[in-house]
C-alpha cells in the first residue's frame, strides 16, 4: 500500500490529490491564481483530513512539472521539494501535457492522437501530440498558433484537440476537420496513474537538481522596460 500527494499548480487552477495504489482517495481543485502561494499548503492539509492521513504516511510527492505558469510551476515544485526533502520521500516528476492527455484518453475508445495545447502568453502555444498509449508523435514545443494546426501527414481529422489554447486556433481546427474536446484543464487527480506507474518503477526525480520544465525563457517585460528608463535617466 502506498499513498501518492499530487500537486497541480500549472494553471490558475491549484489542485492537489491524494493516491492509494492507483485510486484516488482526496482531491481539492480551487480556481484562483492567487491561491497558489497562500492556499497551497492548506489545501493539502484539508485533503489529508478528508484522507484520515497524515503527511507522515505519505510514501512519495508527485507534482506536475510544465509546462505552463511560470508562478504557478514554481511554487508548486518548491514545496512539492521542500516536503520530499524533510521527510525523505522520491519525488515524481509528471508531464503537465501528458496529465492533459490522460484526460481525454480515458474519454475516447478510438484510433486517435491527441494534441494538448497550452496558452502560453504573448501570442505563443506550448503543444505536443501523442498516440493512445502516450507515445510522442512531437515533442513538446513552444510556437505560434499557425505552427500548432500542421501535423505533417496526419490528417487532422484524426486529431484530438484540447486545452485552453484552443481559442486561439478553433476556427482552424473547426475548418480543418480536427476533434476539439472541451474543457480539459489540469487536476492532480489525472496526474495519478501516471505517476503511480512511475512510483512503481522507481521513475524518481534527484532534488538537488529537479527544476519545472518551463521550456522557454520568463520575460519580464515591464520590469526590463522599466530598469532602462532609470538606467537611461
Amino acid at each position: 500500500m502506498a499513498y501518492i500527494l499530487c500537486i497541480e499548480t500549472s494553471s490558475d487552477l491549484c489542485s492537489v490529490a491524494i493516491a492509494e495504489n492507483n485510486t484516488m482517495v482526496a482531491s481539492k481543485t480551487v480556481q484562483d491564481r492567487n491561491s497558489h502561494s497562500s492556499g497551497l499548503a492548506l489545501y493539502i492539509n484539508e485533503i489529508l483530513e478528508e484522507a484520515k492521513l497524515t503527511i507522515n504516511q505519505v510514501d512519495a510527492i508527485a507534482v506536475s512539472k510544465g509546462p505552463g505558469s511560470f508562478t504557478g510551476l514554481r511554487i508548486g515544485v518548491s514545496l512539492a521539494k521542500g516536503i520530499a526533502f524533510a521527510l525523505d520521500l522520491p519525488l515524481i516528476a509528471v508531464s503537465t501535457m501528458k496529465s492533459l492527455t490522460n484526460q481525454v484518453i480515458k474519454a475516447n475508445d478510438h484510433e486517435l492522437y491527441y494534441c494538448p495545447i497550452i496558452d502560453a502568453k504573448n501570442g505563443e502555444l506550448y503543444y505536443a501530440m501523442y498516440d493512445k498509449d502516450y507515445i510522442p508523435i512531437h515533442d513538446v514545443k513552444v510556437g505560434l498558433p499557425e505552427e500548432v494546426i500542421w501535423h505533417g501527414p496526419i490528417a487532422l481529422n484524426q486529431v484530438v484537440f484540447f486545452g485552453d489554447g484552443i481559442e486561439k486556433i478553433r476556427d482552424r481546427i473547426n475548418q480543418a476537420g480536427g476533434i476539439i474536446v472541451e474543457n480539459i484543464k489540469p487536476e492532480a487527480k489525472y496526474m495519478i496513474p501516471l505517476a503511480s506507474e512511475k512510483f512503481n518503477y522507481k521513475d524518481f526525480e534527484d532534488l538537488q537538481y529537479f527544476e519545472p520544465f518551463y521550456l522557454k525563457d520568463f520575460k519580464a517585460r515591464k520590469s526590463s522596460e522599466k530598469l532602462r528608463r532609470v538606467l537611461n535617466r
